[in-house]
C-alpha cells in the first residue's frame, strides 16, 4: 500500500486491496478507496478472511474496475517524471552552485582569499599556470544541513540524551560478542559520550526554551573544534548574562511595542523567566560547547581521511576536465582572463557576503556560518562576458 505500489497497479488499471501497517500506507488506502478504485484499507491487525473476501468481491464490480481504469487513463495523461524532474532543478541552490569564473560549470572548490566558487576544470588551470596553490582551496559544499533536531526544553533533551547513553552503552556491550575491537572501544566511550551528550542537550533546552514562549534566542556558532568550542562557550557565557539581564528592559518595550499595555504585561513575564533561564544556558554553553569541540577534534583524523579522498577526487576530474576540453587553449584563456578581472573585485565580493552572513543570521538562519559565506552575493559582480554563459533559470538561495 505504498506510493510506488498503489501508483503501479491503478497505472494498469487494477482495482487495489491496500493493507496499511506503517508510514504512509493507511493514507493512500483512504484515497483509493475514495476515488472508488479500491474498498476501504484494512488495517493488518483486522485483516480475516471474512475482510478479505468482501475487498476481493468489491474490486470485482464494474464500478470498481471502471473507476480504477479512469484514474489509469488520468494517470498515463500525466507526466510525473518530468514535473518531478523540474521540481527538482527548480529547487537547486543554482547561485551557489555555478562556478564564479565559468557559471556553466559546477563549482567544487572555494577560495577563502579570493571569495570565488571554483569548478574543477577552473581549479585545474589556475593550479598549472602557477596562479594558485592546492593547499589554499577547500572542498565547497552548496548548502550545509545541520540534521539534528535541537532540543527543545531542557527535561526532554536530557532525557533523550539519558535513552541514546543507555542503549547505546548496551548495544555496545552486545557488539562485543560479534565485532569485539569495535564493541570494546564503543563500550569504552559510550559513557563519556553520553555525560557530554546529557550536558549538551540539557544546554540546547535551557537555551531554546525562551522559544516557546515568544522570546528569541541567539543563534549558535559552529564548533568544529576545541578552540571554538571554547570560543562558543564563552559568548554563550557572556551573551546568556547579557540577554538575562537586558531583557528586563527589552522584553517588556517589545511587548509594549507590538500589543500595547497587554503586551507590555506579557513582555515582563517573559524577562523575569528569561533573567534565570538565559544565564543558566549560558553557564551550561561553558561545559557544553568544549566538550562537544573536544571530540569534534578527536575525531579529526577520521574526517580528515575523508576530505582528502573527496579533494583527491575533484583533484582527478579537474584533470580530466582540462584532458577531454575540445579547445583547452581558448578555454584557458577564457578562465585566466576571467581570474584576472575577479582579483579586482576581492572586496567587493567579499563585503557582500558580510552582508548577506549579517542579514541571515539577523533573520534567524540555521545554517553553519562555514556554509552561509561561501554563497555568492546577491548580485554576484560578473567574471565573464554574456555571450560566454549560458541562459540558465533565476538563481535560488542555499
Amino acid at each position: 500500500g505504498g506510493a510506488g505500489t498503489t501508483a503501479i497497479g491503478l497505472l494498469l488499471g487494477k482495482p487495489t486491496i491496500v493493507v496499511p501497517f506503517f508510514g504512509d500506507q493507511p493514507f493512500w488506502g483512504k484515497m483509493v478507496h475514495e476515488s472508488g478504485a479500491g474498498p476501504a484499507p484494512i488495517p493488518q491487525k483486522k485483516l480475516s478472511v471474512e475482510a478479505l473476501v468482501d475487498a476481493i468481491e468489491f474490486c470485482l464490480t464494474p464500478q470498481a474496475r471502471e473507476s480504477a481504469q479512469r484514474l489509469a487513463d488520468r494517470i498515463k495523461n500525466e507526466h510525473g517524471q518530468e514535473e518531478g524532474l523540474k521540481s527538482f532543478h527548480a529547487h537547486l541552490p543554482l547561485l551557489n552552485m555555478r562556478c564564479d569564473l565559468d557559471p556553466s560549470r559546477v563549482a567544487v572548490w572555494w577560495s577563502t582569499e579570493l571569495c570565488l566558487k571554483l569548478s574543477a576544470f577552473a581549479a585545474q588551470v589556475l593550479a598549472d599556470a602557477g596562479r594558485l596553490k592546492w593547499e589554499d582551496l577547500d572542498l565547497h559544499r552548496p548548502k550545509e544541513y545541520d540534521t539534528k533536531k535541537q532540543a527543545s526544553d531542557p527535561v526532554t533533551g536530557g532525557v533523550s540524551a539519558t535513552f541514546w547513553t543507555v542503549t547505546h552503552f548496551y548495544g555496545s556491550i552486545a557488539q562485543i560478542f560479534y565485532n569485539p575491537s569495535k564493541g570494546i572501544v564503543n563500550t569504552m566511550t559510550a559513557i563519556p559520550r553520553g555525560c557530554a551528550k546529557i550536558v549538551g542537550s540539557v544546554y540546547e533546552g535551557f537555551h531554546n526554551m525562551p522559544k516557546l514562549y515568544g522570546s528569541e534566542v541567539r543563534e549558535v556558532g559552529p564548533v568544529r573544534d576545541f578552540r571554538s568550542g571554547l570560543r562558543e562557550g564563552g559568548k554563550g557565557f557572556a551573551f546568556g548574562i547579557y540577554d538575562g539581564i537586558t531583557g528586563l528592559v527589552t522584553e517588556p518595550m517589545k511587548g509594549a511595542k507590538e500589543e500595547g499595555f497587554v503586551g507590555a504585561i506579557k513582555g515582563s513575564g517573559r524577562s523575569f523567566i528569561n533573567a534565570s533561564m538565559r544565564p543558566a544556558a549560558g553557564a551550561l554553553a561553558l561545559v557544553a560547547h568544549p566538550a562537544k569541540g573536544l571530540w569534534k577534534s578527536a575525531m579529526s583524523n577520521f574526517t580528515k581521511k575523508q576530505d582528502i579522498t573527496l579533494r583527491e577526487t575533484r583533484r582527478w576530474e579537474g584533470h580530466e576536465a582540462t584532458r577531454k576540453s575540445p579547445d583547452l587553449k581558448m578555454e584557458s584563456q577564457a578562465i585566466l582572463q576571467a581570474f584576472d578581472r575577479a582579483k579586482g573585485t576581492v572586496k567587493q565580493r567579499r563585503d557582500s557576503v558580510r552582508d548577506e552572513v549579517k542579514s541571515f543570521w539577523r533573520s534567524g538562519g540555521g545554517l553553519t556560518l562555514e556554509g552561509t559565506t561561501r554563497s555568492s552575493s546577491p548580485e554576484p559582480v560578473p567574471l565573464v562576458s554574456s555571450s560566454s554563459t549560458p541562459p540558465a533559470p533565476p538563481p535560488r538561495r542555499s
